[in-house]
């Protein structure tokens, strides 16, 4: 079987007969050689360009060499998965284990380097049709690095590292890349065997608007393009007939495309769409503006036909798997080393966990030894706040009091004093300001001493009193008197101990008693 892989690489369908000769001898060998021999088929079937019907094949290889495969077969058997998925038109996946077998080969020594290279010129391809332009022209630099190293062909990964500079804008890399491709193709002593790579670069030189390198690209191939029935050579001569003006040849070359028989509708779709954008292009330059309108109603047509989100979406999906794979190896390497250290790390997790929760038990106490400090505190600043309330409550009400108990005896003093009895005044103020806070009831002797004071000074205050009242109990001529001195509502009912109601309508009824007609 090494024999037959060294010869399919010059010969695949010759390979492939001899290969299948091997097959009845195969499948009585160990599961080993008859893999191996599965893996060497799929890839002389990629090499003799025999399109695969079918993914369940790499699948089952994969399966197997994930297990008993070396680095090197794993770098292999994913890097025939990702063919295969590419010729499937299954771009995502094909990205995906291109990019595993990429990975495969970046951990090991021995990797292949011919497949490595392969490996990076099929991820350039993929990227640019996804259109992710910045990571083709990283894959094309690589591409080209691995070429120069194995002092192999470099045209192909300067073809491809001008075309993603050009997509991203990059006009200036990208004709120097083209140039290098170029300038390799001119010094080769056969440029028969590049002829598909000038008219790519016929096709590239006319779009940069490069027309004298267009022009040499022209002249080394060796075909008549435009009997080759290939549609990209009808691109290519298009834009370099529209470059030099010949706008004739141009539209008879864009006809050409409009009117190919296609086998693949997608494929159809888009070539017809840049067709009729050339020839809106063409139109409106002549002046012929029923074509020119006629055209851009055919390409806005299509436009909305053809799925333009749906690369980046395919970018977006191959960057997430990618990245699933990049996790998922790192992964298998965490568990790896978990496995050799698993009883430490056991031991290691039990020590924090126990450290964990003794800190857990000592915060938690010292956490409620503080917080019962602290509602202690509270409690105690609370109790001070209501003592300080209530002292505060005490003293205003014993300003009050003073204030009262001075105005009484303001008032009782004036009084007694007019009344020639200040050898008693003495005792009457005591007498009416214990009344007052409740401490001492007044005798009739004491009522008696009042009513002479305030007679001597009032003389008509008695006679205005049976006017206004007539008949009128004691209880009421005590209020009168109290209210001719002066005692407020809340002291006369502290005197006389009557209800507040009773003091607060007869003091209403006798407001006339405070300011007489005989106050003198």
């Amino acid at each position: 079987m090494a024999q037959i892989k060294t010869a399919g690489d010059e010969d695949p369908h010759k390979a492939l007969i001899m290969l299948d000769s091997l097959e009845i001898d195969i499948r009585n060998e160990s599961p080993y050689i008859q893999h191996k021999y599965d893996l060497l088929k799929i890839r002389l079937n990629d090499k003799a360009d025999i399109l695969p019907s079918s993914d369940m094949p790499i699948l089952k290889l994969i399966e197997y060499f994930r297990k008993e495969g070396s680095n090197l077969e794993m770098q292999e058997v994913y890097y025939y998965a990702g063919s295969i998925y590419r010729d499937l038109n299954d771009t995502p996946r094909a990205l995906e284990y291109f990019l595993i077998s990429l990975n495969y080969a970046g951990n090991n020594a021995e990797c292949d380097s011919v497949m490595l290279r392969n490996t990076y010129s099929n991820l350039t391809y993929l990227q640019y049709r996804v259109q992710n332009f910045q990571e083709a022209i990283k894959m094309a630099k690589k591409e080209l690095e691995i070429c120069q190293c194995l002092k192999r062909d470099c045209v192909l990964p300067y073809m491809h590292l001008g075309c993603a500079f050009h997509a991203s804008d990059s006009i200036k890399q990208a004709k120097k890349a083209f140039d290098a491709a170029l300038n390799t193709i001119i010094q080769s002593n056969d440029i028969m065997q590049y002829q598909g790579y000038l008219i790519n670069l016929l096709y590239n030189y006319s779009q940069l608007e490069d027309l004298q390198k267009a022009k040499k690209s022209f002249s080394l191939i060796e075909q008549n393009l435009f009997e080759s029935n290939d549609v990209f050579s009808y691109f290519a001569l298009a834009k370099y007939y529209e470059l030099q003006g010949m706008n004739d040849s141009a539209i008879v070359c864009c006809n050409q495309i409009l009117e190919y028989d296609y086998e693949d509708e997608d494929n159809e779709l888009i070539n017809i769409y840049d067709a009729a954008k050339i020839l809106f292009n063409i139109y409106t330059k002549i002046g012929d503006v029923n074509k020119a309108n006629y055209y851009a109603s055919k390409y806005m047509e299509l436009s909305d036909s053809i799925d333009f989100g749906k690369r980046q979406i395919m970018a977006a999906t191959v960057n997430n798997k990618y990245q699933y794979h990049l996790d998922r190896n790192k992964e298998l390497d965490l568990k790896e080393k978990q496995e050799k250290y698993k009883n430490l790390l056991f031991i290691f997790t039990i020590v924090i966990i126990t450290t964990i929760a003794i800190g857990y038990i000592i915060y938690t106490k010292r956490k409620n030894r503080l917080l019962l400090e602290k509602m202690a505190m509270s409690k105690e600043m609370k109790l001070m706040k209501d003592n300080e309330m209530l002292l505060r409550e005490n003293l205003e009400q014993k300003d009050k009091d003073i204030i009262e108990s001075t105005k009484v005896n303001k008032n009782l003093i004036n009084l007694l004093h007019k009344a020639e009895l200040e050898e008693k005044a003495e005792d009457v103020i005591y007498i009416i300001r214990q009344s007052i806070i409740g401490k001492k009831e007044m005798t009739r002797d004491d009522w008696k001493l009042l009513y002479k004071a305030v007679d001597e000074l009032y003389p008509s205050f008695k006679n205005r009193l049976v006017v206004e009242l007539g008949n009128f109990t004691e209880q009421q001529m005590n209020i009168c008197y109290l209210l001719r001195i002066g005692l407020s509502k809340s002291e006369i009912q502290g005197v006389t101990g009557l209800a507040r109601t009773t003091v607060w309508r007869w003091s209403k009824k006798l407001s006339w008693v405070q300011t007489p007609d005989d106050e003198v």
